[in-house]
């Protein structure tokens, strides 16, 4: 995968999903963690680049740098794709509580990193 395919399949995700990826905060019910992969079946920017076959609980709550750096079989898939889009790509997921402005954010994003916008 390189830049290009990661940003494309996120912003196709995202636009279509509309609803973050999230999961019960046990220790504050009012406030969702955001998920890779959410317990309803949603994915967030980064967990719908993660095939079936190499997600694990175990990610949960981990950065994406942290994935890679503890997960060889990420690191690999993510071996052509920039951290710092992965990072960006994440950002809109799990910041804003309002999806109006992710494609706004993700056209952005695409001009930042030179990539085509293939939606």
């Amino acid at each position: 995968m390189n830049n290009q395919e990661a940003f494309t399949t996120v912003a196709r995700h995202l636009l279509s999903q509309k609803e973050r990826a999230l999961n019960h905060n046990p220790y504050n019910p009012l406030n969702p963690l955001c998920a890779y992969r959410a317990e309803d079946g949603k994915k967030c920017a980064i967990g719908c680049l993660i095939p079936d076959d190499l997600y694990v609980k175990e990610m949960e709550d981990l950065s994406v740098r942290r994935l890679i750096t503890d997960f060889p079989n990420i690191a690999s898939l993510f071996k052509d794709v920039d951290i710092s889009l992965l990072k960006k790509l994440q950002l809109v997921h799990d910041d804003q509580r309002d999806i109006t402005p992710w494609q706004i954010q993700l056209r952005r994003i695409a001009e930042e990193f030179k990539l085509q916008w293939e939606l």
